[in-house]
């Protein structure tokens, strides 16, 4: 699941005029919906054919944590959709549903930030995954989970987005165990010590109940066991939205033109790594990274703006 690759870097100061007609009719109607305790998730039939994966300009909600996800109308009803470990979709500010799901797949699977970036850098951090069960954490459109079972893990994949699942199921061809599973709720489905490795790919800014999250992957990873951990860096977060490189914001971008958005938490460095050391976690090595070699062949101007300024932070660490 993923924010970032959907970035890219804007000015600080952005004019309303950027954004659509349409786009700013949607925050309206969401604000009335959000402070009316209502929550819908659009269902739209066509995704916009896009080429363009980035962000047109941020919107911020100037800290405010309400209920923003997906497109919201007042005539679409979220439909609950059930798995077989009785879980329902996550929230809709925390999962990719409907619209904004086929967008960010569609994106990922060839995005400069998340396969080019990301994934290799994550990957390389995972190591010898071989025998190993794996958990991955707001699995998305399965593409973690799908190379991790090519190296030979037994991974479990859960995300809160019945859409992003549909995809990793088509990724993982039956390889994998997947879990419609809301990240802001206990891993109940999950025994102690249960884990040998969890991967939590581009989701954690996401979430709104982290430290829980935390201890609950903590709960499940045997003793030794390893957590690599990604997410927005924070200077090109104080790049894209401005004021304070300190604020813990809840932020949100458009995507797609501005006919779909996305939202997130800005924090400063310590404040990321704060979150996983007070869970009982070890830090073993952190990187920044960059974008593998063969994405200058494709894209020669995203090779060298992702070697210029960061975009990401990756962590591993480890349950003692």
């Amino acid at each position: 699941m993923l924010a970032s690759n959907l970035m890219r870097d804007s000015p600080a100061a952005t004019s309303p005029a950027l954004f659509s007609a349409g786009f700013l009719a949607r925050q309206e109607q969401r604000h009335r919906r959000d402070h009316a305790g209502l929550g819908a998730v659009a269902r739209l039939d066509q995704v916009q054919d896009d080429s363009d994966p980035f962000v047109a300009a941020p919107f911020r909600t100037n800290g405010h944590p309400s209920r923003n996800g997906a497109l919201l109308l007042t005539d679409i009803p979220w439909r609950l959709i059930h798995s077989h470990c009785h879980d329902a979709p996550m929230r809709n500010e925390t999962a990719y549903h409907d619209a904004l799901g086929h967008f960010f797949a569609k994106n990922a699977d060839t995005s400069p930030y998340n396969a080019h970036t990301d994934r290799p850098a994550m990957l390389q951090l995972a190591g010898d995954v071989a025998g190993r069960r794996v958990l991955d954490v707001g699995c998305g459109a399965g593409h973690y989970a799908a190379e991790l079972v090519s190296r030979g893990a037994e991974v479990v994949g859960i995300d809160g987005s019945a859409t992003l699942l549909n995809y990793a199921r088509a990724h993982v061809n039956g390889g994998a165990e997947l879990h419609l599973h809301d990240l802001e709720e206990p891993l109940h489905f999950a025994d102690d010590e249960s884990f040998d490795g969890a991967v939590c790919a581009l989701v954690i800014h996401h979430v709104t109940k982290r430290a829980q999250l935390l201890n609950e992957i903590r709960r499940v990873l045997r003793p030794g066991g390893w957590l690599l951990v990604s997410t927005t860096h924070p200077t090109a977060d104080w790049r894209r939205f401005g004021g304070s490189y300190f604020a813990h914001e809840w932020s949100e971008l458009p995507v797609a033109d501005g006919e779909l958005s996305i939202r997130y938490e800005r924090v400063p460095l310590e404040t990321f790594l704060g979150e996983l050391l007070d869970a009982g976690f070890a830090l073993e090595r952190l990187i920044e990274p960059r974008p593998a070699a063969g994405l200058q062949e494709i894209d020669d101007a995203a090779y060298a703006k992702l070697h210029t300024a960061p975009c990401f932070l990756a962590v591993r660490l480890q349950r003692p």
